[in-house]
């Protein structure tokens, strides 16, 4: 688990995995949003066998210690999730409505989006909705604006993730946090 340096007081806005194949000296390093929740590490096939650190990074850019060394042997069973979706972005265009628009990803596995929503200004991924059916798409595809209405008033944070085709859809990490505030 990561978590941030117990002397720290403010709240963690990121974090950063670094990962090598056992056995080689360098480490790479992979950032990723708190609020996303996750992180994609490129570059490695099938068999691999690979060692994990984590660590939080407060929003002033102050980074907790490393966790534990972690091992995982890439498997054939691991999934290839689809890439995130691209552009995404929303407006209020009246009172208690945010209007979604986003680009479905560029994977050739991509077949929809889901939408999610959060309620407040800091909120994480993990604290997120999925907002109606994922809308279905092909790669690279502008889809239709998706309108969430009666909100309360106040900020929202918004992510979208793509899907590929298998019957239980394997889904990307999520692109965002885009963050707005409904009237």
């Amino acid at each position: 688990m990561i978590r941030a340096n117990p002397q720290e007081t403010l709240p963690i806005a990121s974090f950063e995995v670094r990962h090598r194949k056992i056995g080689t000296p360098t480490w790479l390093f992979a950032p990723g949003a708190a609020a996303a929740g996750a992180v994609v590490l490129p570059g490695y096939q099938r068999g691999d066998e690979l060692e994990l650190q984590g660590r939080a990074v407060s929003t002033l850019g102050t980074p907790g210690d490393w966790s534990a060394s972690l091992t995982h042997v890439v498997a054939a069973t691991d999934p290839d999730a689809p890439s995130p979706p691209q552009n995404l972005s929303a407006t209020s265009p009246s009172a208690g409505t945010i209007r979604v628009q986003v680009t479905s990803g560029p994977s050739p596995q991509t077949a929809a989006t889901q939408i999610y929503i959060a309620s407040g200004a800091s909120a994480l991924f993990a604290s997120a909705t999925k907002q109606g059916d994922p809308i279905a798409s092909g790669l690279n595809t502008p889809l239709p604006v998706f309108e969430i209405t009666d909100l309360s008033p106040g900020p929202y944070r918004i992510w979208a993730t793509a899907l590929d085709s298998l019957e239980n859809p394997i889904e990307s990490v999520p692109v965002g946090p885009f963050d707005i505030t409904v009237a």
